[in-house]
């Protein structure tokens, strides 16, 4: 008897039955009671979501061999499903997030995953001023339980339990010793995290560090400050940092055509700090607004001009901006030399801006501010020379971003665009 070999593209004896093996699978599936329309993140911590079908059964203990109750679940995939699961992931389903925490993927022919319902949030703001708000599952049984009696009479809940979450740019912000509260809004219990309470090694593939997806804080009781903690929304450190935003002015009227800076503060505690604004209108066919905060009026009409924090929306203000008819006067604000100026490296430029009425010069005197923050003060000189004139100084050459002046007169602006290049 003579064998011959099979043709390449031919399957293998192996790949036929796993073909027939998944054929099953999806018959099955497609029979079960358990399959349910659930949502998973479209992309890892992306807080987006989309729509799947899987089969949702109970997860079984594999210490114990017992049946987990409602806040453990197995997600059974779709055997043609090429989805990849990992610990970490975030599903929705039955109004509750799910954490994935144990996988069953790698070189699986019917992946499924273990996953536990968050039960709680993880809410605080940072030093940045940004509000956060993960969810989070905080475990049943607290070990060590005690309380601790200090001299100052003051009674110390004690004792530690363990918290997960997914482990992404917002959770890797969490720090030892950070508090948090948890509970119903009239019984708050407030929690630290231990100096060596951060998990974070659980790393999914080998030979990448940053593959962790689970973050597990151990935490421990602690007191809360009724001077800083907002016990009414769950956080911590409330009124540690209170940002604000401050405008000029509360309203602004002008004519078509004219343009106007809202003038936008961003304060923390009440003085100046440091941070990125966002702007919008309520209606960009009556006005518009620059990444930098400058209105351009744009039809007759009335809209809404606000000032955000960046990454932090919660925190705004707002203008009224009323857009009437240009009038018959031909009125703006020209500067020499003309905007998209260069200067070389070691070189300096001085420019000049006056207001034209009906292109006739006006004698009003104008302040002059850089308009942003791109290009790093020590690459440029800025001076007043007169109430019209400045002068700008190529210290280093900088080509990644322009350096945008604005020239101020009362209600009028012109922002000029300055390149500083190299020395040839």
């Amino acid at each position: 008897m003579k064998y011959y070999s099979l043709s390449p593209g031919l399957s293998t004896g192996s790949q036929i039955l796993l073909n027939d093996f998944k054929a099953s699978a999806s018959a099955i599936f497609e029979l079960s009671t358990d399959v349910f329309d659930i949502q998973r993140e479209s992309t890892f911590g992306s807080g987006s979501y989309i729509n799947i079908r899987a089969r949702v059964t109970s997860a079984v203990n594999t210490l114990t061999g017992k049946l987990r109750g409602d806040d453990w679940k197995q997600i059974i995939f779709h055997p043609y499903d090429n989805f990849t699961d990992g610990i970490g992931w975030l599903y929705k389903f039955s109004s509750n997030t799910w954490i994935s925490v144990f996988s069953d993927v790698l070189k699986s022919v019917v992946t499924n995953c273990t996953v536990r319902r968050a039960n709680e949030h993880l809410r605080w703001i940072g030093d940045d001023g940004v509000y956060y708000d993960v969810p989070c599952i905080v475990d049943y049984d607290l070990t060590g339980v005690r309380d601790l009696v200090r001299q100052d009479n003051i009674v110390l809940p004690q004792g530690y339990i363990s918290v997960y979450a997914q482990l992404n740019d917002k959770t890797e912000k969490i720090r030892p010793n950070m508090r948090f509260l948890f509970g119903r809004p009239n019984q708050r219990v407030c929690w630290r995290v231990y100096g060596n309470g951060i998990m974070n090694s659980q790393g999914q593939i080998t030979d990448d560090e940053t593959s962790s997806r689970l973050l597990v804080l151990t935490v421990g009781g602690y007191e809360y400050n009724s001077e800083l903690d907002n016990l009414e929304l769950g956080i911590c450190n409330y009124y540690k940092n209170q940002y604000s935003i401050s405008l000029s002015s509360s309203s602004i009227s002008g004519n078509i055509s004219e343009t106007y800076p809202i003038n936008a503060t961003l304060l923390c505690n009440s003085v100046p700090a440091s941070g990125s604004l966002t702007y919008l209108t309520g209606a960009s066919s009556i006005a518009s607004i620059s990444a930098s905060g400058l209105l351009t009026l744009n039809a007759s009409g009335s809209t809404i001009a606000t000032a955000y924090m960046g990454g932090n929306s919660s925190i705004s203000a707002s203008a009224l901006v009323t857009v009437t008819a240009s009038s018959t006067s031909t009125i703006e604000v020209r500067i020499t030399p003309s905007d998209n100026t260069s200067i070389l490296e070691e070189d300096y430029t001085d420019f000049s801006a006056y207001l034209y009425v009906n292109s006739i010069q006006q004698a009003d005197s104008f302040i002059f501010t850089v308009a942003n923050s791109n290009v790093p003060v020590a690459n440029y000189t800025m001076s007043n020379i007169t109430d019209n004139s400045f002068r700008i100084t190529n210290n280093a050459m900088f080509l990644e971003h322009p350096l945008l002046v604005n020239a101020i007169s009362g209600s009028y602006i012109k922002q000029v665009s300055i390149q500083l290049n190299g020395s040839f």
